[in-house]
């Protein structure tokens, strides 16, 4: 896998999304998002979670000691909605001003931490929806910047703010939200040697080959040269919604083109980078 280095990204993200949030009017901050029971408030309560939540366990070491183990991703998946119900139930009497201000002491903190971390060392936190137990630490930071992104778009949306689609900021997630590829396929039986080439469109989009090789399935960047029959192609935009699962998977499959009807190029549709259960 390419290193991909967003430490330098959460400065600039965070500062966006307090502006942001700033300019909101006191109606803005309930509009309606792509979540059906959540409010832009909610989305903002969930930020402050996950940011209090990587503070807690990897800087400030709350737990001692070896505190992972193997879980599934149905079981991770459940566990992390409870938590978001919990959480959403807890903060839903606190005022948007309340929350400003926390949100902004956290969100400073998490950007600063995240700027001094090593790339390499082993992350606190798996990848889950990429299939691994240990991943390394640029993986796991780069996982939290889309997480980062997609949220504060969808805050943007909500409230008909400008995107954050420059390519600095958004071409990151999508050579992130790709890495889940292999893993949703690893129950797809092919022969060695088969290939899909995914194709997202954009200035932001890439070119990707999954190849299926010693019995697995290994995703590498695509520069076209190989002649491949199977194709998926998508738009940037219709990648990050369907992989964060910010759009339904039926309204996604109406805008994802496969090279044909195959049940193998259709299983695309269970890609997530994401941990929700469809």
């Amino acid at each position: 896998m390419k290193i991909i280095d967003t430490r330098p990204l959460f400065g600039d993200v965070t500062e966006k999304l307090l502006l942001l949030l700033n300019s909101l009017t006191e109606e803005q901050w309930y509009c309606s998002t792509c979540y059906p029971d959540w409010k832009v408030k909610d989305i903002v309560a969930h930020l402050l979670q996950t940011g209090i939540s990587r503070l807690s366990i990897q800087r400030d070491a709350i737990f001692k000691g070896n505190e992972q183990r193997s879980i599934s991703f149905s079981d991770l998946s459940e566990m992390i909605d409870q938590n978001n119900s919990i959480w959403s139930d807890a903060f839903s009497t606190v005022s948007p001003r309340v929350l400003m201000d926390l949100v902004t002491t956290i969100e400073q903190q998490l950007a600063e931490y995240i700027r001094t971390q090593d790339l390499m060392i082993d992350a606190c936190f798996p990848v889950t929806w990429s299939g691994q137990n240990i991943s390394e630490n640029w993986f796991d930071i780069a996982r939290e910047y889309t997480e980062r992104w997609h949220h504060q778009q969808q805050i943007r949306e909500a409230v008909q703010a400008p995107s954050l689609y420059e390519k600095k900021y958004f071409q990151p997630v999508i050579h992130t939200l790709i890495h889940a590829v292999p893993y949703w396929y690893s129950d797809q039986q092919a022969d060695n040697g088969t290939r899909i080439s995914i194709r997202i469109n954009g200035e932001s989009g890439g070119n990707w080959i999954l190849i299926r090789q010693m019995d697995s399935w290994q995703l590498n960047e695509d520069d076209r040269s190989l002649n491949t029959q199977n194709v998926i192609e998508l738009s940037e935009d219709i990648a990050w919604r369907f992989l964060t699962r910010s759009i339904p998977v039926i309204e996604a499959e109406n805008k994802i083109k496969f090279s044909d009807d195959s049940e193998l190029l259709r299983h695309f549709l269970k890609v997530r980078a994401i941990m929700i259960d469809d």
